[in-house]
């Protein structure tokens, strides 16, 4: 029995792990490559998404849940930036929006193995329906479709 809780708890600390990995590596290469694109005088925003993602990444290494947060706070900016940016185009929103949406359903997904007392799998699940519906609602909007 002590067995099986141990595998199931490495299990579960290897999903945390590959998510925290996995958000590391693309903040380095949001932070390297945002940082040639402000060289060249482009957007400041991809080197300080890429720092809280490298941030956020590492948290969660750690098994840290301030990880999953800061990586939700990182998506927030990043809606308003987008919408900043291109406005209401939907063309233009959706390479700026959609990949940090998956990652953040993965992260929501993740927070009930990070801080079990606060997150439940239903409270993650309607997290993530939350975000599916915000995407859902800002495709319906769009003066594009």
């Amino acid at each position: 029995m002590a067995e099986k809780a141990a595998s199931r708890r490495f299990s579960r600390s290897l999903v945390v792990l590959i998510v925290g990995g996995l958000l590391a590596l693309i903040g380095l290469v949001l932070a390297v490559g945002g940082a040639w694109l402000a060289a060249l005088g482009g957007s400041l925003y991809y080197v300080l998404a890429g720092l809280g993602l490298i941030a956020s990444g590492f948290l969660l290494i750690r098994g840290d849940a301030r990880g999953a947060y800061l990586y939700l706070a990182v998506f927030a900016a990043t809606i308003v930036w987008a919408l900043w940016e291109v406005g209401l185009n939907p063309w233009a929103l959706v390479p700026r929006v959609v990949g940090p949406a998956v990652l953040a359903i993965l992260v929501l997904l993740i927070l009930p193995l990070l801080a079990p007392n606060r997150w439940t799998w239903p409270k993650a699940g309607a997290a993530v329906a939350g975000v599916l519906a915000l995407l859902l609602i800002g495709i319906l909007v769009s003066p594009g479709y």
